[in-house]
């Protein structure tokens, strides 16, 4: 999630080659979601400029391919996640967590498969699973199994974006797609990951996001190491706003590291 169309010439530099747009966004904030490898295993060489591009530190949170969570349930899917892995070792520590995002027909019946293939991810590699299916928020086996594996449960929240009917295209079409799903906020590591979903409207993405402030500077009190994404219908203006909600948790929490101060575009 570092190529979208509208961030170009308004965050980052235009034309930019495609080689060099992650180190742009890494200009603006110090993680991101690998939504690209859901859909395609990228070559090791492909992972290796995203390194050269990125500081060891750079948090990246790649969700594994869909043929392993979609199409094979976790299940006999040994040759693509083989293949997955070794096409990122090159990102090394920049490899915060791997991202196991399940489809929505995956309920509790499904937790031993999921407890299985925990079990068997390499142990240098942290895992955060998001569910969808709605038993499962109140599954008794799942969050056992999570803390078994020291694997974190991602929630995603979007509890703001459906509190009001929606009000733009961008909005109708992403009403038809995310999922309604209880807003959960108990970590189970030191390494909480949260996403969150706001509206068109600054002012209510601002407000559904207080939650996640406290929680953000609860966390932090702790000594935990949390890492937020937040999203909006049409994210045309997410690192905006991204930078805007650590500016929110950092006013609370003065010994936060501050985020890379962008450089100034200009237009010749």
């Amino acid at each position: 999630m570092w190529t979208l169309k509208p961030w170009q010439g308004r965050f980052f530099e235009h034309p930019l080659p495609a080689g060099r747009r992650l180190h742009a966004y890494a200009g603006l904030l110090n993680a991101v979601e690998g939504n690209t490898t859901f859909y395609a295993t990228p070559s090791r060489a492909t992972a290796q400029t995203w390194a050269d591009q990125t500081e060891p530190d750079f948090r990246m949170v790649l969700k594994l391919p869909k043929p392993v969570t979609h199409e094979h349930r976790l299940t006999g899917a040994l040759p693509e996640m083989r293949t997955f892995l070794d096409a990122i070792e090159p990102l090394g520590p920049r490899v915060h967590a791997l991202w196991v995002q399940l489809p929505a027909s995956f309920g509790p019946e499904d937790v031993p498969t999921l407890a299985r293939f925990l079990r068997r991810m390499p142990a240098h590699y942290r895992c955060a699973v998001e569910v969808r299916h709605p038993a499962l928020f109140t599954d008794p086996d799942l969050e056992g199994v999570l803390r078994t594996a020291r694997a974190e449960w991602v929630p995603f929240d979007t509890t703001a974006f459906f509190a009001v009917p929606p009000t733009s295209d961008a909005e109708r079409d992403a009403w038809a797609k995310k999922p309604r799903t209880p807003r959960r906020a108990e970590p189970l590591t030191a390494h909480p990951i949260v996403r969150y979903l706001g509206r068109d409207s600054e002012a209510e993405t601002v407000a559904g996001w207080q939650f996640w402030v406290e929680r953000a500077v609860t966390w932090l009190g702790e000594g935990r190491s949390p890492t937020f994404f937040i999203h909006t219908p049409d994210n045309a203006e997410a690192p905006r706003m991204a930078r805007a909600f650590h500016a929110a948790v950092r006013a609370r929490v003065p010994a936060l590291p501050p985020l890379p101060e962008p450089p100034r575009l200009t237009l010749f």
